[in-house]
């Protein structure tokens, strides 16, 4: 893992690790969330990791550098100049997050409005949430996001609401280079760089106010902790210490959105299912992945014991309800219901729109038909099992509606947001496909240049 990468990491890492710290020290501690908890929060984990350095430079066991490989031009400049794109977008990104004002809709309504009354009453218990005569929308809604804009606030010590869209505007890099690192894993070098630029040519995720990187929504926070944790946790050998950031990771889903707690069972069971494949053909990372995928699941618990008990004092009103009404006969019902392909117009329209994705879904598609990897390829059966895991939510959430215009509405302003959820894994599933696909020209390439094989010619005939 590059350095790049270990930074996109590290800021996820450790906007998780805030949210939950300050969630847990203000609801079951009872502390006042101000600055001094802020930092004392940010303390905890760089002490920890100096703490650890100075042990394994004790014990002499520092990891050694690796040996570099020998550089490629071609593809040296390649990977330049998507850094230099991926450079400029982030830029501008940022350059609005420091200059213009939140305009997005969820990002006031929601997440900004209960940061506020957070950062007002000391306490993630506030009484406006347990109020049942106060009027606020989604007052369930999980608080990791609002913690964390209060966490950048009083550390910067300032009401302006710039500081906590920079830390929002920094996801989009960071989703970047976590696309970037995952589909090198999973595919290989070359097809990362063209799955990478294909994602940075996708013009809605940086620049839409409503669930892009310009705005205060926590889908793009979503993308980053699930897919963060699903890169960590599908991989040959984790360690322990992988499957405790991945379960950190998940949790922060959990406490990010209603969707993250579907999606982290997901990747659980995923994970599990690798582990006990693992154990079936007696390979050597059966144990590890056994122990990365329980740590990850402890943590998980914790977080979701968490949110139950946060959730238990405060009462349900203004909200759609989709997990108080949730029963596994309607969920398996509605999944082939016929209210959900009533969208089915509305969600083509919106994926096929150049102005929102450009040319990836019209190019995406045909560049997997004509490559598609083979199913029984283990990192091919899940990353597509995790990039449907969200998708099926949301179809079971949109046959909860009657058809016509309100279930056209909700998949109009949620389905790109929800392809962006299972981003990391659908660019994993793209980059399979490249890879197969600059496989086969360069299989072809290689039986049109090879020389034909001549027969000998016949002898002469003896006179």
């Amino acid at each position: 893992m590059g350095l790049a990468s270990r930074l996109a990491f590290a800021y996820l890492l450790g906007v998780a690790w805030i949210g939950m710290f300050l969630y847990f020290a203000s609801h079951f501690g009872g502390v006042t969330i101000d600055g001094p908890l802020v930092f004392i929060a940010a303390f905890i984990p760089l002490a920890a990791g100096a703490v650890v350095a100075a042990a394994l430079l004790a014990m002499k066991r520092w990891r050694a550098p690796v040996a570099r490989r020998p550089r490629r031009p071609l593809r040296t400049l390649g990977w330049l100049a998507c850094a230099l794109l991926a450079a400029a977008v982030s830029a501008a990104v940022m350059g609005n997050a420091l200059t213009r004002p939140l305009e997005d809709w969820d990002g006031r309504m929601t997440w900004s409005t209960q940061a506020i009354f957070i950062r007002d009453a000391g306490t993630v218990d506030a009484a406006v949430l347990r109020s049942p005569e106060s009027f606020l929308n989604h007052p369930r809604y999980p608080l990791l996001m609002p913690l964390a804009q209060d966490a950048a606030l009083a550390a910067a010590g300032s009401d302006d609401e710039h500081v906590f869209r920079a830390m929002y505007a920094a996801f989009y890099p960071a989703l970047v280079l976590l696309i970037a690192e995952a589909a090198r894993r999973w595919a290989g070098a070359r097809a990362a760089l063209v799955t990478t630029l294909a994602f940075l040519t996708i013009p809605w995720i940086p620049f839409d106010r409503d669930g892009g990187a310009t705005g205060a929504y926590s889908d793009l926070p979503l993308a980053c902790f699930s897919g963060a944790a699903l890169a960590l946790l599908v991989r040959g050998r984790p360690r322990a210490s992988t499957g405790l950031a991945a379960g950190l990771l998940l949790a922060a889903a959990v406490l990010t959105k209603n969707e993250g707690l579907p999606e982290a069972a997901a990747t659980l069971a995923l994970a599990g299912g690798g582990a006990a494949l693992a154990f079936r053909r007696r390979r050597r990372s059966a144990r590890s992945r056994l122990l990365a995928t329980a740590a990850a699941f402890g943590v998980v618990i914790v977080a979701l014991i968490l949110l139950i008990d946060w959730r238990s004092s405060i009462p349900l009103r203004y909200d759609e309800s989709y997990f108080e009404t949730f029963s596994l006969s309607s969920f398996v019902t509605n999944l082939v219901s016929a209210r959900a392909f009533s969208t089915l117009p509305v969600i083509a329209r919106r994926m096929f729109d150049p102005g929102l994705w450009g040319l990836f879904w019209w190019l995406a598609p045909v560049i997997f038909l004509a490559a598609v990897p083979r199913f029984r390829r283990p990192p091919m059966a899940v990353l597509t099992l995790a990039a449907a895991a969200p998708l099926v939510v949301a179809w079971s959430a949109y046959s909860q509606h009657s058809p016509g215009p309100t279930a056209d509405f909700y998949a109009e302003v949620t389905w790109n947001r929800i392809l962006l959820q299972a981003a990391v894994p659908g660019c994993g599933l793209l980059a399979l496909a490249v890879r197969r696909l600059l496989t086969m020209s360069a299989a072809s390439c290689k039986l049109s240049t090879a020389p034909s094989s001549s027969r000998p010619s016949p002898a002469p005939p003896k006179p």
